[in-house]
């Protein structure tokens, strides 16, 4: 079963934020191919939803390491996995 994907603005945000400090560190053509993994690991997400571990059960939020230094929080629903935000590892993530 495919999940319906839905971005909370934080999301959008985080994303946006990401990928301009990546813009800032590396050429165009390695911002595209970051982009494209992102994207790529949220298709994932939508036909197999559990395959990021448990980061906050108590508010059934999960977290899926999509390069070594970027990070989906997401939470399981019904038909839906909603996307929270995306972090760099090596900055702090206030719950």
């Amino acid at each position: 079963m495919a999940y319906t994907l839905n971005w909370t603005p934080q999301a959008n945000q985080t994303l946006y934020e990401l990928t301009d400090f990546v813009a800032e560190l590396w050429d165009a053509e390695t911002v595209s191919t970051f982009v494209d993994r992102v994207y790529k690991s949220i298709d994932r997400l939508g036909t197999h939803p559990e395959i990021g571990q448990i980061f906050d059960a108590e508010k059934g939020i999960r977290s899926y390491l999509i390069k070594p230094y970027t990070r989906l929080y997401y939470v399981i629903g019904d038909q839906e996995i909603i996307l929270i935000a995306f972090a760099d590892t090596r900055r702090s993530l206030n719950k």
